[in-house]
């Protein structure tokens, strides 16, 4: 099963071989659920997500021109369609204002070396969604601040903002659980 090049699973996938879009979904189902859960606060929701976002690639994946790896592919879809889901879900997050001395508060302390990764990861679900998925794309998924604001719909400074808020949250909570000193 896993021992099928991507190569081969792409082609087969863009034949609407039905063997090889499963053996695509074993393959990158749970990188891809990782994904979706981080976008959402319910399983189900990201289960949704996960099965919506597989239909998606095997429908776009003619498109796919392997400048990158089709793991890398699937991730930007599977992000753009949790955005979209965010953004059809949500009237429009008004637009806060860049402000340098809320990065310079998010920048003051630094987390400590040995901080579980998990518990990070559940505090940071408890973030307001605005504030989460803008600390997703940028910590997580490595998305830029124009990527981020084109995607949301906001300026680069909203999106600079939302995530220098996102810190101070995501510190605070830490702290409240003892995580942080």
């Amino acid at each position: 099963m896993g021992d099928t090049p991507d190569e081969i699973l792409i082609k087969g996938c863009q034949e609407n071989d039905r063997a090889s879009q499963q053996l695509l979904f074993e393959k990158y189902a749970q990188r891809m659920m990782n994904i979706c859960l981080r976008y959402t606060n319910d399983v189900h929701d990201a289960e949704d997500l996960l099965q919506e976002g597989f239909i998606r690639v095997f429908t776009k994946i003619g498109s796919f021109k392997g400048g990158s790896s089709i793991g890398t592919w699937m991730t930007r879809v599977f992000i753009n369609m949790a955005i979209n889901k965010i953004n059809r879900q949500k009237r429009k997050w008004q637009e806060t204002e860049y402000n340098d001395s809320i990065l310079s508060v998010a920048d003051d302390d630094q987390m400590p070396e040995q901080v579980d990764g998990q518990l990070v990861l559940n505090t940071l679900k408890e973030l307001p969604e605005n504030y989460r998925v803008v600390l997703n794309m940028y910590a997580i998924d490595g998305l830029n601040h124009k990527e981020i604001a084109d995607l949301l719909g906001i300026s680069e400074g909203g999106s600079k903002s939302r995530l220098s808020r996102a810190r101070v949250l995501l510190k605070e909570r830490l702290k409240e659980k003892g995580l942080l000193g």
